[in-house]
């Protein structure tokens, strides 16, 4: 569920920072223009978390209790100011923030932590309310709450920095009727406020009592409905929006401004090529591996040229991951080796015929699947596996069932994201638990990979303590991931945020500790409240 959320709302960690012909700047009035996300051509006015459809970013309206540093893969806490494990890892005892109130005034308190997490779910159990994973939550007092889980969960908890952990008003909430209330006017303890609503427009206000402090600029947020890319892309162009979640390749030849204005990343997710292991040769390590060693990671990133860096053979950045990434990989970047790539195939008894991996007297020949805004990098994949293996590959592009094709396992290889947070959740994207049979739709884990070791690393490290014990075992997951090749890290980031940096200040690589992606919770309301007019 969590991967999917990520991909639908384009969980964005590379920011193109692009000033074109640059417009008169706009930042010193404090208004900031962003295409509402996802791309649609009309709003809907529904800022009910529940509803299938709801009004742009309404993540920005609520609240988590821990946001993720994903620049430094770290947990900072949000309404929860404090927490604190217990020695079996598990309780997790938080402290909530007594200085945060809802935008009516009314006091936060844990009420409503318990009101989101346990009284809505139960209440309403078929509507898609989701929240972190405890078996049983205890209200200490106004400001402090107990969460107890079944076993040791201390690695689960990067993930309730996710959509999935908002915190939503109980004084508010109790009193309607969720399945048919449409919240025109959210009540929330985030920096900004709905002030006005059109299908096509959306104005967000700035609270000036917001807990977190006062905004470095930014003093209202104009949301622009954008029905496609190219209509995003055009109104970055001409200075009508500032900010977007598109991307394109070799932005460079439309944009003229300095250099280090042109490209901001944040490594911690990385996209890929994934294997259906369901289906032959793919079930096949010599085929994978084979595969692997045939792309060529720095030529793809000099075609596409949009920020996109090297990935490292763990889909996980050095400089994001650290001490967490196991000490022989960290250096360690995804390179081509043709050579190495022949000799898997004749170790697993494939030869190379009429474009097709064939053994046997089987041929196999090879479909790769992906959406529009990948078909730059797919067709690059499929040009160095041509040339380094002989292979002729199929590239197919797809609209709206595509989601739905690789859930029900329809597919060869399809593109797809990973990371964005701890190893585990990374790593437990290929839980064996998680996926299911082909023409079934799965939770996750859409290659089907289904690897007992794998499976059972996994369970250590979500039973694990200790720091000591998260990093070792976190390391043996990276290793035996490394050597089966369950899919094919392409770069260091999946998707591209673009911006016309006229106006306003956006940061530089690396810089802070939050990431301006639209979809996440909590990070584009902090990068939003670091704005500082690029005019003074």
């Amino acid at each position: 569920m969590r991967r999917f959320a990520l991909l639908a709302v384009a969980a964005v960690l590379a920011l193109t920072a692009c000033g074109g012909s640059p417009p008169k700047a706009s930042g010193g009035d404090g208004l900031l223009k962003l295409v509402g996300w996802p791309l649609t051509p009309t709003f809907v006015h529904n800022y009910n978390p529940s509803a299938p459809t709801t009004g742009p970013l309404l993540n920005m309206m609520y609240e988590p209790l821990v946001r993720l540093d994903d620049n430094h893969m770290e947990l900072k806490p949000y309404l929860a100011e404090s927490w604190e494990w217990s020695a079996d890892a598990r309780t997790l005892t938080m402290k909530l923030r007594k200085n945060a109130t809802w935008s009516d005034g009314k006091p936060f308190t844990s009420s409503d932590v318990e009101y989101s997490f346990v009284t809505l779910p139960a209440k309403y159990p078929d509507l898609p309310f989701l929240k972190p994973s405890f078996a049983s939550m205890d209200k200490i007092d106004d400001n402090t709450v107990a969460f107890h889980f079944e076993k040791a969960s201390r690695v689960m908890l990067s993930d309730w920095g996710w959509t999935y952990g908002l915190i939503v008003p109980e004084h508010v909430f109790a009193a309607q009727d969720l399945t048919t209330w449409t919240n025109p006017a959210p009540v929330t303890t985030g920096p900004f406020t709905v002030e006005r609503f059109t299908p096509q427009q959306v104005t967000l206000k700035v609270r000036d009592d917001w807990w977190g402090g006062r905004s470095k600029g930014v003093k209202s947020v104009k949301i622009l409905a954008s029905g496609s890319p190219d209509a995003a892309q055009s109104a970055l162009l001409k200075g009508e929006a500032d900010w977007a979640n598109i991307r394109w390749a070799d932005p460079a030849k439309q944009w003229t401004t300095k250099p280090e204005h042109r490209f901001w990343m944040a490594a911690s997710a990385y996209f890929m090529v994934t294997f259906n292991l369901e289906r032959a040769p793919y079930d096949d390590v010599h085929v994978r591996r084979a595969l692997n060693a045939a792309f060529d990671n720095a030529k793809l990133v000099q075609v596409l040229h949009n920020g996109v860096q090297v990935g490292n053979v763990t889909g996980m950045d050095a400089k994001v991951f650290g001490d967490a990434l196991a000490p022989e990989f960290r250096d360690r970047l995804q390179t081509q080796d043709v050579a190495a790539a022949k000799s898997e195939l004749a170790a697993g008894g494939y030869t190379v015929s009429g474009g097709a991996l064939v053994k046997d007297g089987k041929s196999y020949p090879i479909t790769l699947n992906g959406r529009e805004d990948d078909a730059t990098t797919m067709r690059v994949v499929a040009a160095q596996w041509k040339e380094a293996l002989g292979l002729e590959v199929t590239v197919r592009t797809q609209g709206t069932s595509y989601v739905d094709q690789i859930k029900k396992g329809d597919f060869d290889l399809f593109m797809w994201q990973g990371g964005g947070c701890s190893v585990y959740c990374n790593f437990n994207a290929l839980n064996g638990s998680l996926t299911a049979p082909t023409g079934k739709p799965a939770a996750d884990n859409y290659g089907r990979v289904r690897d007992d070791k794998l499976d059972g690393l996994l369970g250590e490290l979500a039973a694990a303590t200790s720091d000591e014990k998260i990093q070792q075992v976190g390391w043996d997951i990276q290793r035996r991931f490394v050597d089966q090749r369950f899919n094919i890290p392409l770069g260091s980031s999946g998707a591209s945020v673009s911006v016309n940096d006229a106006s306003w200040r956006f940061p530089q690589q690396g810089e802070g500790d939050y990431l301006p992606a639209l979809g996440l919770a909590a990070q584009p309301a902090v990068a939003i409240m670091n704005l500082e007019p690029a005019a003074k």
